[in-house]
């Protein structure tokens, strides 16, 4: 890959170069590192992956080995740290699907000091969650979705986990007058239960 480099009133002056691999058909590997002059090395990573027909992979990484942000008077202020994203989805056998939508984030500084978009940069919420589902001729099954939802802020980490029993949505067919209408009604034994725990950060 073409070797990168620029200046950045934040980052100094900026040298970056990158690697492409392609081992297979089915598979490619990007790895990448930059450095900031003022602020110390960023990494960067992705992995994309179709394992099989109808499935794909993807895993992205960036990280930043941060030396601080100067300040007029103190101790530079560190915003480093990293986010990791895992995406899943598949076509399984007998009509199932799978998806898996991870997210790790070390901290809400290091999103607000390095995001590249400003939606990125005051998102505080980080979504976790992985289900199957399945669908029938007149109804759908739905595993147990389990999520997880993490807020944070630069002094708190409220994390909220929803642990919801199996799911079937059952579906009828009236035809009335030439008209066929078809009306889909949920279980009523669906229930939610939500963990909220929260964690401060001293």
């Amino acid at each position: 890959m073409l070797p990168d480099s620029g200046e950045s009133s934040s980052k100094g002056y900026i040298f970056g170069d990158g690697v492409y691999w392609a081992p297979t058909d089915w598979a490619d590997l990007t790895l990448g590192g930059y450095y900031y002059s003022r602020r110390g090395w960023a990494q960067r990573g992705v992995l994309r992956m179709r394992p099989w027909e109808n499935a794909s992979l993807e895993i992205t990484y960036n990280g930043v080995e941060d030396r601080g942000l100067p300040q007029p008077t103190g101790p530079p202020i560190n915003q480093g740290g990293h986010e990791a994203r895992l995406l899943f989805t598949a076509l399984l056998p007998d009509g199932w699907r799978a998806v898996a939508d991870l997210d790790n984030l070390s901290s809400l500084t290091y999103r607000l000091a390095w995001s590249e978009t400003y939606v990125q940069a005051v998102n505080s919420e980080v979504r976790n969650s992985a289900f199957l589902t399945k669908n029938f001729a007149d109804s759908a099954l739905t595993s147990p979705p389990s999520a997880i939802r993490t807020t944070l802020t630069p002094r708190r980490r409220s994390t909220f986990h929803c642990a919801p029993r199996p799911k079937s949505v059952s579906a009828r067919w009236i035809n009335r007058r030439g008209r066929t209408c078809r009306f889909i009604f949920p279980s009523r034994r669906f229930q939610t239960r939500r963990i909220a725990r929260t964690q401060y950060q001293l």
